[in-house]
């Protein structure tokens, strides 16, 4: 990948910047649950199975939670790298 260099070349943003450090990186999970179609005994099953798997997360990974209702969709977490948080939303 090359990047613009020089006066006018614009900051890289913090994360980016880390791509490029030799450090490690995280990975965003974003978490699409669809209320509409997706019987609720499935849904429940497929978000304990999720809290199983959180302890596989990277410290630099994040994840966030959203829902369709049919109607709108609705954030249950955003961007978060708390295992506590995520834990609680599947309850």
């Amino acid at each position: 990948v090359s990047l613009p260099d020089g006066p006018d070349a614009a900051p890289l943003p913090a994360d980016l910047d880390d791509a490029f450090s030799g450090e490690p990186v995280g990975n965003s999970y974003l978490i699409y649950i669809d209320e509409l179609f997706s019987p609720v005994h499935l849904r429940n099953e497929t978000l304990r199975a999720l809290v199983g798997r959180l302890d596989a997360l990277g410290p630099k990974d994040q994840v966030a939670v959203v829902a369709f209702t049919g109607t709108r969709l609705v954030v249950l977490t955003d961007w978060t790298r708390s295992r506590e948080d995520l834990r609680r939303l599947a309850g």
